[in-house]
């Protein structure tokens, strides 16, 4: 026998024990089991990411169902109409709620929103409808599934679609146009520093034609204010308030003051004040009876808008009838109340159920005193009395009886808070605290004027076709 093979054979000889052993496995059932499950793990663990993939796959599609589905409704509560870039914030707010932030819109396909209307004439209301489209990409779990499908992300897509009667309605803007509103306004969005008159009337037209959009039969009303009103032809000071006695106030029971002084203002307000049949004008709101007109070539030029060229506008039916307000500028002091009245009588003149009031101001009513000019006083301390014509108004149910009578009202204040003002707590005192903004930049006033304006009614989600 040559060497190498004695070799093999001891070797052979002392690993006996181990193929001994082998031999013994392989004949165990139990034990030969082993290497095929070990052969097979792999497809198995392949099989479990797939599974957790298409499970969240599934889940996910379910959850985007949701969230188009109650984002169609929320689009109905806002009916925006085409207003494209807030639907598709709105939409994408949704999406993030429901399936977080680990997804994202794929570049070709993501949120698609198809607004369209079908009037009713007979009841004057039009069915808004918005259907949604979009996609999303959601990333893998693991590796192994991206391998597979050649990609890192599902995508996955869904529709919603949601209907809603948008009755038309009938809305004033109550608006500050004393001499303050011609400050700056921040805009986030735009570095350019715009007064916030300016900014205003921008957000305004955008808004106005959302209105027109969403109803053509709803009317849009403008009421400008300073320290009292005039009427729309630019001649006389017209304040809605009820007198005690008619003509009393012009001419002023004087004949020394020289026009347009500080003590020529202040006996007008004093007058003006003194000469309020409070519990009157409540319950006059919303009449045409008549109330205190005074030749505005008379009055200062703080009072009734005389600095500017601003005046009231009635019931607009279209875009065009408002363009002029773009022209108007500011001017005077400040008396909130005086536009109220004068928007409750604008808006008792629609024929529309809904009737909303939007007050917007950026300050505290002023003067709300106001020096005595009387030679038969020989004090040689001022006396000042109170021309707090709001205070007292709101004091004795103004804007209650404007909610019963008229319609729901809104304040917002523009870049201050009237809440902190210990004169008039409108949100407490007048409007409720559901309709009460404030707003410190542009973005802040356009949001707030949109919520104002969303119904409380929700559309119905529709199948989608």
């Amino acid at each position: 026998m040559q060497k190498k093979e004695i070799l093999l054979l001891n070797r052979l000889e002392k690993n006996k024990p181990l193929l001994n052993t082998i031999l013994m496995f392989l004949e165990n059932k139990k034990g030969g089991i082993i290497i095929p499950f070990f052969i097979s793990l792999p497809f198995f663990i392949a099989i479990i990411m797939l599974l957790f993939d298409f499970t969240q796959l599934i889940n996910n599609k379910i959850k985007l169902s949701d969230a188009l589905e109650q984002g169609a409704l929320a689009l109905t509560a806002e009916n925006n109409a085409k207003n494209d870039t807030r639907n598709n914030e709105l939409i994408s707010a949704y999406i993030n709620f429901y399936l977080g932030h680990r997804h994202q819109l794929t570049q070709y396909n993501n949120i698609t929103v198809n607004y369209q209307q079908n009037p009713d004439r007979l009841y004057h209301t039009q069915l808004s409808q918005y259907h949604i489209d979009a996609n999303i990409e959601q990333p893998t779990l693991f590796p192994f599934t991206s391998l597979l499908i050649d990609h890192d992300n599902f995508i996955i897509g869904g529709s919603a679609a949601a209907i809603k009667d948008v009755p038309a309605m009938d809305v004033v803007f109550v608006t500050d146009f004393s001499g303050s509103m011609e400050g700056d306004f921040h805009n986030p969005d735009d570095p350019e520093v715009l007064s916030k008159l300016d900014e205003l009337k921008r957000i305004f037209f955008k808004i106005a034609d959302d209105i027109y959009t969403a109803n053509k039969d709803s009317t849009i009303s403008f009421s400008p204010f300073s320290w009292g009103t005039k009427s729309a032809d630019n001649k006389k000071c017209s304040l809605h308030f009820m007198p005690k006695e008619k003509n009393k106030i012009y001419p002023i029971p004087s004949n020394e003051i020289e026009r347009n002084t500080e003590a020529h203002q202040e006996k007008y307000m004093i007058a003006i004040t003194e000469n309020i049949d409070y519990l009157a004008t409540i319950e006059n709101i919303g009449t045409n009876n008549e109330k205190i007109v005074i030749p505005l070539d008379h009055v200062h030029d703080e009072l009734c808008l005389y600095s500017s060229n601003a005046y009231p506008i009635s019931l607009a039916k279209d875009i065009d009838d408002l363009n002029v307000i773009k022209t108007m500028n500011e001017g005077g002091s400040t008396l909130v109340s005086s536009g109220i009245m004068q928007g409750a009588d604008l808006l008792m003149d629609g024929v529309n159920h809904n009737k909303l009031m939007i007050i917007l101001s950026d300050g505290h009513d002023y003067p709300t005193t106001a020096v005595v000019h009387d030679k038969t006083i020989t004090s040689a301390k001022e006396v000042r009395v109170n021309v707090d014509i709001s205070r007292q108004l709101v004091q004795h149910g103004m804007c209650k009886k404007i909610r019963e009578t008229v319609g729901r009202i809104v304040f917002i204040g523009i870049g201050y808070n009237p809440s902190a003002n210990h004169y008039i707590n409108w949100a407490e005192d007048c409007v409720d605290t559901e309709n009460f903004y404030l707003a410190m930049n542009t973005k802040e006033l356009e949001d707030s004027i949109r919520s104002a304006l969303v119904s409380d009614k929700v559309g119905t989600n529709t199948p989608v076709n």
